[in-house]
């Protein structure tokens, strides 16, 4: 095999043990993980910010019209731009189903 494909299979195999983990912790825990440090709520369109923690869409969009910086460390970010959280957005509804 060459190097990049082994490299890629290990990257593959390690995002998906990872979220397995995560899946596991969510659906086993409290459902505090799934809650938005902005607005004390459940996610429905979690989004990563530039501190790597995890916020509703609507409330992060709105923290930063006020604020540069983090809601959890507040510290200030990097940047602006968000990005959603898929594998966070597939365990919330993972965990509802189940429910």
């Amino acid at each position: 095999m060459h190097q990049p494909l082994v490299l890629w299979l290990l990257a593959c195999w390690c995002a998906l043990a990872a979220t397995i983990v995560v899946l596991n912790k969510l659906v086993g825990q409290s459902f505090r993980q799934s809650m938005c440090p902005v607005m004390q709520a459940i996610m429905q369109h979690p989004v990563i910010a530039a501190d790597g923690h995890t916020y509703e869409r609507a409330a992060m969009e709105q923290w930063l019209r006020q604020h540069n910086t983090s809601p959890v460390t507040g510290c200030q970010l990097a940047r602006t731009h968000l990005i959603s959280n898929v594998l966070i957005k597939c365990a919330i509804s993972t965990h509802q189903d189940m429910q």
